[in-house]
């Protein structure tokens, strides 16, 4: 399967909003966290951490990348077959 494998799919997005600090990749997906540089514009802080959740029901992992130049990187990694993941996948991170 392009951008996975045979047990697992894998959609990197990249945004070009403001570039999250890698040192906050964990932090961002905490419910109501907001970063102060993005405070004046419109948002909860809730759609990360309800993505990550629903990600998770799926035994998948919904993590922050490393920085793509000046973009922010998603990885979403979804099991092909979630009813047989045994349990939820590890992180794919990578340390830059």
């Amino acid at each position: 399967l392009p951008g996975g494998d045979d047990e697992h799919y894998i959609i990197e997005v990249k945004n070009d909003g403001f570039l999250v600090p890698y040192e906050m990749k964990e932090k961002i997906f905490e419910t109501f966290y907001r970063l102060k540089e993005t405070e004046k514009i419109s948002g909860t802080g809730i759609g990360l951490a309800l993505s990550r959740s629903l990600t998770e029901l799926h035994k998948g992992v919904l993590e922050l990348a490393p920085p793509d130049g000046e973009l922010n990187v998603f990885r979403l990694t979804l099991p092909v077959h979630p009813q047989e993941a045994s349990k939820p996948l590890k992180s794919t991170e990578t340390t830059i």
